[in-house]
């Protein structure tokens, strides 16, 4: 599972999934745009416009679905309460992969019930340029303590990929670090800026511009 608001959705979100999918070996991974995030307001840009960027994005990779899951905008959504849904419909035996950026993993503790995530799912962790775990604070370096395996350790890696959740596994591959609302800035301007032709697929590109959403 990758979640966020995909406001809009660029390039890193699609890296991080390809990424995923090869060092996780998984079958597939499951896009959860949020309607209604709690610490994010998303307010200018609805559900449907956001999803429908993504569909543009996803488009011919089978291997990348959209899952509503966390659709309804009258509420905010939480990944544990999402993650506990996905695990209902799993069971308890199927490996379940949670898919962040360690600039996410280094906050966890401020998330609901955030260092239980890897109750219900093993945490995939891509680090990220500009993010170290040189001194994390302390809850999530005695999270850490507990649950990280590094893909510098081939044969451990390998076995914790088998276990349906427990783990936080960091993949030593880096992601750029592009910030969104630099990308909104441009497309206010009513034109496709560098950062724009960079880090943006040119169909969500123009979906956003002639939607004028930002």
């Amino acid at each position: 599972m990758l979640g966020g608001t995909f406001n809009p959705v660029h390039s890193d979100h699609l890296e991080l999934a390809s990424r995923c999918l090869k060092a996780l070996r998984l079958d597939k991974v499951l896009f959860v745009p949020n309607a209604s995030p709690a610490y994010k307001d998303t307010a200018r840009v609805s559900y449907c416009d956001r999803r429908a960027m993504l569909e543009l994005a996803l488009k011919g990779r089978p291997e990348f679905e959209i899952a509503d899951l966390e659709e309804d905008p009258a509420v905010h959504h939480y990944t544990y309460d999402t993650l506990k849904t996905l695990r209902g419909r799993l069971g308890e035996r199927t490996p379940l992969f949670f898919l962040m950026g360690l600039d996410s993993l280094l906050y966890l503790d401020e998330w609901k019930r955030g260092l239980e995530l890897a109750c219900l799912a093993s945490l995939a962790v891509m680090l990220r340029q500009g993010f170290d775990l040189k001194s994390p604070k302390s809850a999530i370096a005695q999270f850490l303590k507990r649950t990280a395996v590094s893909d510098q350790d081939p044969e451990a890696f390998s076995k914790a990929l088998l276990d349906p959740c427990g783990h936080t596994l960091l993949l030593h591959t880096r992601l750029h670090t592009v910030s969104s609302s630099a990308l909104r800035a441009e497309l206010q301007g009513g034109r496709r800026g560098p950062l724009c032709d960079r880090y943006l697929c040119p169909e969500v590109a123009a979906y956003a511009l002639a939607h004028r959403l930002y």
